[in-house]
């Protein structure tokens, strides 16, 4: 069964948005043809930056769009063995599928090889207000993964729409508008 979203609660210092897809590599002196086993990882750049936040004691709630499959729930499970706060606009499976990236780690001479399986992924059809917008709204700061942005016309809308949300402060009232880049937005005083 799918695990429940976690309570996000009234105030979080951090919200990062972005695609998370599993990674699946061979061991290390494997190669992708003839693996017969996968280690399997949950990455991107908005959910490696939500770890890291999250380690370094930062509140943070990670969001994003996932289909509704045992791999995207995978990936949520991982995201919250981490410590983080998730608030997921789920699809349904018939309508999208988990992204996935295949890396096969090189040893000299061989390059390091990476193949992305990332069409038709649920993050691809999200539109602007397809994200909890009070969630981002109530952040101090917001991280936007700017690797999303190739799947649609529809992500750079809503990355967009989640950088330059106005920001509350404390007061309740909205702050300033959020500022692109890495943590970028508003802050509270």
């Amino acid at each position: 069964t799918k695990p429940p979203d976690a309570d996000v609660g009234d105030m979080t210092q951090l919200v990062t948005f972005g695609e998370a897809v599993l990674r699946l590599s061979p061991p290390p002196t494997a190669r992708l043809e003839t693996a017969e086993q996968f280690d399997v990882w949950t990455t991107g750049a908005a959910s490696n930056v939500a770890v890291a936040a999250s380690r370094l004691g930062t509140d943070v709630t990670w969001t994003s769009k996932l289909s509704d499959t045992p791999l995207g729930r995978r990936a949520v499970s991982t995201l919250r063995g981490h410590g983080l706060t998730t608030d997921v606009t789920w699809v349904d499976a018939d309508e999208s599928r988990q992204g996935l990236t295949f890396y096969e780690h090189g040893t000299t001479p061989r390059e390091s090889t990476v193949v992305d399986d990332r069409d038709r992924t649920a993050l691809e059809s999200i539109e602007p207000g397809g994200l909890p917008m009070d969630t981002v709204q109530d952040a101090e700061a917001v991280f936007a993964s700017g690797e999303s942005l190739a799947l649609s016309e529809g992500v750079v809308e809503t990355t967009q729409a989640v950088v330059r949300g106005p920001r509350r402060q404390s007061g309740g009232g909205p702050g300033p508008p959020a500022q692109p880049g890495a943590a970028g937005g508003g802050r509270r005083e």
